[in-house]
């Protein structure tokens, strides 16, 4: 019996959204009405009352329709409401005013959202012209060359990213999945150890780092890292399934039997069960 495949699947991506609201600068009129409405709308949106904080933003910005803040802020609230479209709307409204970095910023994440990474990547180009130093321009390029299979792309901006700050959860884990496509098993497993540091109960960053560690042919560690995954979540059925191949590859082959039944017993409808029944 040869097992040729295992599986390989990755840790869905943490949302990341990180808008640029204005809330002291009241740029753009002086019209009581709007401001008083502009400055409900801040609170709401600070207590993540989107819906809500929109409708203020709207009303704003019928009282004065040059409203720059106003306009953006409209737009980080339909981000937030996952309106991806009517944000681009709001924001490319408050371009026509002023042109500046936190608004192309806003505009790259509402396209990042919506799978529109070449579009992404054109506004973040705008943010740096405008700004070379704006901090998150690298990371958020880091993730679109990763999604966009371009992963030394993803690895060098990652890298410059956390110079700065090398805390960064989303930066460890895009780059731990980066080198992983590239094949860097060694820099990958670095990577998902220090995630895990971070976010200790993650069935999904054992699940992965032990999947790196099976891709390096170290059976025992990706044995212990699987099991670890299935502590947090027992329902993780692919963990059994490479437990399966692990311990087969390690000769132990009523353990390995075992690990594929449970897989089975965990997916029954599997695509891939009458494979995983001639390994039995």
């Amino acid at each position: 019996m040869a097992i040729t495949a295992y599986s390989k699947r990755s840790i869905i991506f943490l949302a990341l959204v990180m808008i640029f609201l204005n809330s002291g600068n009241v740029f753009g009129t002086d019209k009581v009405k709007a401001v008083k409405l502009y400055n409900l709308g801040v609170d709401l949106y600070n207590k993540k009352e989107y819906r809500k904080s929109a409708k203020k933003f709207s009303g704003s910005l019928k009282e004065d329709k040059k409203y720059f803040n106003a306009y953006n802020n409209l737009g980080c609230s339909y981000i937030k409401e996952g309106k991806y479209n009517s944000a681009i709307k709001e924001l490319k409204s408050a371009l026509k005013i002023k042109k500046d970095a936190a608004v192309y910023y806003n505009l790259a994440i509402a396209s990042f959202e919506k799978g529109s990474y070449a579009d992404c990547a054109k506004y973040l180009d705008k943010v740096v012209k405008i700004d070379n130093d704006y901090r998150q321009v690298a990371l958020i390029s880091g993730i679109v060359s990763y999604r966009t299979s371009r992963y030394d792309e993803a690895i060098t901006s990652l890298s410059r990213y956390m110079e700065k700050d090398s805390e960064s959860f989303d930066a460890k884990f895009t780059a731990a999945l980066s080198y992983f496509r590239n094949e860097d098993y060694s820099d990958s497993i670095q990577s998902f150890n220090e995630c895990i540091k971070q976010v200790p109960d993650s069935a999904l960053l054992f699940y992965n780092l032990a999947t790196a560690y099976l891709s390096t042919d170290d059976y025992n560690k990706a044995i212990e890292s699987y099991n670890k995954a299935l502590e947090l979540d027992g329902e993780f059925a692919d963990c059994y399934f490479n437990l399966g191949v692990s311990f087969y590859k390690l000769n132990e082959y009523k353990k390995s039997e075992d690990n594929f039944l449970k897989y089975l017993k965990a997916k029954p409808d599997a695509a891939d069960k009458e494979k995983v029944e001639g390994y039995i």
